[in-house]
């Protein structure tokens, strides 16, 4: 497959991150905050600093590939929400978000002392929420008709892990 590295987002990234968020078939999954958008790079910009949200690339061959965020992160209660992309949609389906979304949790628990972490993901979105299986992630709930996509009222699933339950996923 070749060398896969997962690191932090720097701003010389944002183009790439803006411009994959951009585009209809994943700007469609996002929250309201951004679905419907263009999101820009000084707009993701806010995502690098302070402490609220971490950003991470993951690389195949030195080539961004996959952003994962951490965003809401609450050094109170140890806690912040999983969000992911896959920018270069000629590696679908080899497993590199999934393996990018449980490094980041992974790092979420170690290095970033949070206790539990969770994601949303639309009920159509069916490869978020393989994602989600893959990488341990519990289902928690699901918020009936919560959100819209395309002017329709989706469910929308709510998964979490808590850090001593998590197992890392086999990148396998």
């Amino acid at each position: 497959m070749g060398t896969f590295k997962l690191r932090a987002a720097q701003a010389n990234d944002l183009e790439d991150i803006a411009r994959w968020l951009s585009e209809p078939q994943t700007n469609r999954w996002l929250f309201s905050q951004f679905r419907g958008k263009t999101p820009t790079a000084r707009g993701l910009r806010p995502m690098l600093v302070g402490g609220k949200n971490r950003l991470f690339v993951g690389e195949l061959d030195n080539r961004p590939c996959v952003v994962v965020g951490i965003a809401n992160i609450d050094r109170t209660d140890h806690t912040g929400m999983l969000w992911w992309a896959l920018g270069d949609k000629t590696q679908g389906s080899r497993g590199l978000t999934t393996r990018a979304v449980s490094e980041v949790i992974e790092l979420a628990f170690n290095d970033l002392d949070l206790h539990s972490v969770n994601a949303v993901v639309m009920a159509p979105n069916a490869a978020s929420l393989r994602v989600c299986e893959k990488v341990g992630l519990q289902p928690a709930g699901i918020y009936r008709e919560g959100i819209t996509l395309d002017g329709e009222f989706v469910d929308a699933h709510l998964f979490d892990a808590v850090k001593g339950d998590w197992q890392k996923a086999d990148p396998a």
